[in-house]
């Protein structure tokens, strides 16, 4: 553990081994933060084009996991943790665990205020607006400023705050498609109309891998990202076949870092005799490889990160390469992408605001459809202790008073973070509630 002086503040702070700052007590603290994370730890300098997509959370109290509202079953001390790989955890329901269903909460409140439909057109407008009015979905909230993150951190004065930086390029590299790799840092975030943003959207609306699939705007996202109206009739049929035993497989908790790691018992899966192919589901597996993008094919290896030869990507057969392509883009689904929104809300704009939105999802009883085994599986949450994407800092509960004053003084308020009417008429009322002259008041 290293010390350095604020020279402003004349406060000394805690630093990290890496020597980055560990602890924010001041405005300064947190801009010189931003600085050391962006250059010294991501090495983002002043050759990467904006945006550079380097963005940040604040949280009122400390140790919790990042996971958006609608997946946080219970108290998360009481959630079976367990680690997938350095960037992602795997949060296990109990058996009486309940959670929200957010493809109720979602038609519900379409049929209830059918008019939202004509100014936030997609689902992914209308869960910004579950954010908005506390609902819970499977956003999970970020900003391009650190200020209003730094704001958020220093609520409640009896807690310890925690500020976040996340490395959204980084995060986006992990899914993309093989045929759509950039070389970093070319790598950006996605937009509404992304793939990996429609099918985490279309997951609001059901708990299944065929409906999904099947959803208009999905389909369209496929045709839009280089895939062939043939190719998606065949991933569709194919996703329908998917058994309970495949979805095992592809929630498979081993450690990623091991040797053994997912893609290597997925292989070994695929290449059992006893979880062979029928005849017919070999042949559509087939024409499923046939229909994928030529640069795809080529590039298919490199999908799994280095983590397979490519000779042995090369020698499997091809319903083999193309069942193994759907394994892993199935086990990516599970992820969350990073989002870079179309803020068609006042708070959104004020906010500058962005998001994750986590993929995969939990089948509740009340959903359940009969003899059909093709379930999307279970979601992954962002690991807070992988250093490639993920920093965080300390805010202490005694400094977040004179934080608050520190960063009214530069224009960050209830009033510009919240600027809903409602929002201004507490910021208001607070602002002018003052003390009578006594002089006034009889004796």
């Amino acid at each position: 553990m290293s010390y350095y002086l604020d020279k402003e503040e004349n406060i000394m702070t805690q630093a990290n081994d890496n020597g980055l700052l560990r602890e924010i007590r001041t405005v300064n603290n947190a801009l010189e933060w931003v600085k050391e994370v962006s250059e010294k730890l991501w090495k983002i300098n002043s050759d990467h084009q904006y945006p550079v997509h380097l963005w940040f959370r604040g949280n009122r109290s400390q140790g919790h996991q990042l996971v958006p509202s609608i997946f946080r079953l219970q108290e998360e001390e009481q959630c079976p943790i367990k680690k997938i790989s350095s960037y992602y955890v795997d949060i296990q329901p109990e058996e009486s665990s309940k959670m929200y269903e957010e493809g109720g909460l979602y038609i519900h409140l379409i049929n209830r205020l059918p008019e939202i439909r004509s100014e936030f057109p997609s689902v992914l407008d209308i869960l910004s607006l579950f954010r908005h009015y506390e609902l819970p979905c499977r956003l999970l909230d970020w900003t391009e400023n650190v200020l209003i993150a730094l704001w958020m951190a220093s609520e409640d004065n009896n807690k310890d705050g925690e500020l976040f930086a996340l490395n959204a390029r980084k995060l986006a590299e992990t899914v993309d498609l093989p045929h759509q790799k950039r070389i970093p840092p070319n790598t950006t975030v996605y937009t509404t109309e992304s793939l990996h943003v429609l099918l985490r959207t279309g997951m609001v609306r059901t708990s299944y891998l065929d409906e999904l699939f099947a959803l208009p705007f999905v389909r369209e996202g496929f045709l839009g990202n280089g895939f062939s109206e043939r190719f998606w009739e065949h991933l569709l049929k194919a996703v329908s076949l998917m058994k309970e035993n495949d979805i095992g497989i592809i929630e498979g908790t081993e450690n990623m870092e091991q040797t053994e790691n997912i893609i290597d018992k997925i292989i070994k899966y695929i290449n059992n005799p006893s979880n062979s192919l029928s005849h017919e589901d070999a042949k559509l597996y087939k024409l499923l490889y046939k229909e994928m993008p030529p640069l795809m094919k080529q590039q298919l290896h490199l999908y799994f990160d280095n983590s397979v030869p490519k000779e042995d990507i090369e020698n499997l057969k091809k319903a083999q390469k193309a069942r193994l392509w759907l394994f892993k883009f199935l086990f990516d689904l599970r992820k969350p992408v990073t989002v870079f929104p179309e803020r068609r809300n006042i708070r959104l704009m004020a906010q500058s605001g962005m998001f994750t939105i986590g993929g995969g999802d939990f089948l509740v009883k009340k959903i359940k459809r009969e003899g059909i085994e093709c379930r999307i599986p279970r979601p992954l949450h962002l690991n807070r202790e992988n250093k490639d994407i993920i920093c965080v800092a300390s805010i202490p509960q005694e400094c977040k008073q004179s934080l608050r004053v520190e960063l009214e003084r530069i224009g960050i308020h209830a009033a510009n973070v919240y600027p809903e009417l409602e929002s201004q008429g507490k910021y208001l009322k607070n602002l002018w509630y003052v003390d009578i002259d006594s002089s006034s008041v009889p004796g």
